[in-house]
């Protein structure tokens, strides 16, 4: 009995390239969707707080009352950055902009300072924002209050609904990674079908043909996890490599966690469906084996 099974071990441990190479690829792609999904969360917050939301201050106001109103402002939760933008540096960008002087056409430099106000995420909606607006409407220094309505509700709602597809497009990449695993490996088990009825037909046990293929699927599952580990972490690298703010979106913890889940489902997965697979011919007649 003992070589019967090292003969099955020797058969069924030949490394199956190409059952090894698509869980890798699945594993991968699960990864790179699911840190996706997990941080879509902060990428949206990212998002929201580049909103613009400006106080433009009265042209007679000294630079020492928009410091005071700065430092008002930088004591409220609303608040994420303050920029101030003093007539000078407005006209130069805005000279940039038109590709001409326009203070040489009209004598003079109409600017005034601007408070640009990031707000931190929760409060980028139009009913805070007006709150907002109203607590500040009767400050003496402030002329006008500008920020855009129909853009902040346009963002709001595209938010959500990027957020929708993501995670409909998360659970369907989720089934379909089961049932390509599981398809590969029936495949590979498929190619053993006759090595498998032959150790049923002289004697030995169920358990006994299916452990070799469960630890094999295991050890499958082991070379995979830790290929795509690997791409996920090169495709990490280069995406920070290319957006210098991109760490700032995630923490380490969460990887680690993310590559938790595609080592579980993979390992899961792999043991699982060779089990199930070698069952299947198990149960088979040796006719419809053919």
């Amino acid at each position: 009995m003992n070589n019967e099974r090292d003969f099955l071990n020797s058969r069924i441990r030949t490394t199956n390239f190409s059952t090894i190479v698509s869980m890798s690829l699945v594993l991968f792609l699960l990864a790179i969707i699911l840190y996706t999904w997990v941080n879509a969360d902060a990428l949206t917050n990212k998002i929201k707080e580049q909103v613009a939301f400006s106080f433009i201050i009265k042209n007679d106001v000294e630079r020492t009352a928009i410091e005071n109103l700065q430092i008002e402002l930088q004591t409220q939760p609303f608040v994420k950055k303050i920029n101030i933008i003093s007539p000078e540096e407005a006209s130069e960008s805005l000279k940039k902009d038109l590709g001409e002087d326009f203070e040489e056409v009209i004598g003079f430099n109409p600017l005034s300072y601007t408070v640009d106000i990031s707000l931190q995420a929760d409060y980028v909606n139009n009913t805070s924002i007006d709150a907002i607006k109203k607590q500040y409407a009767s400050n003496s220094i402030i002329k006008e209050i500008q920020y855009q309505p129909s853009f902040i509700e346009k963002v709001n709602s595209n938010l959500v609904k990027v957020m929708l597809i993501l995670s409909l497009f998360f659970i369907i990449f989720f089934m379909i990674s089961i049932i390509l695993i599981n398809d590969n490996i029936k495949l590979s088990t498929y190619s053993k079908r006759f090595l498998i009825k032959s150790m049923q037909l002289v004697g030995a046990t169920e358990n006994f043909i299916c452990m070799p293929f469960v630890w094999n699927g295991l050890l499958n599952g082991i070379i995979a996890t830790f290929i795509a580990t690997s791409l996920f972490f090169a495709s990490l690298y280069l995406i920070e490599l290319e957006l210098d703010n991109i760490k700032n979106l995630y923490s380490e913890n969460v990887v680690f966690i993310i590559i938790g889940i595609i080592t579980l489902f993979g390992l899961t997965m792999a043991s699982i469906s060779n089990y199930f697979a070698v069952k299947k011919f198990l149960n088979t007649k040796t006719s419809h084996l053919y």
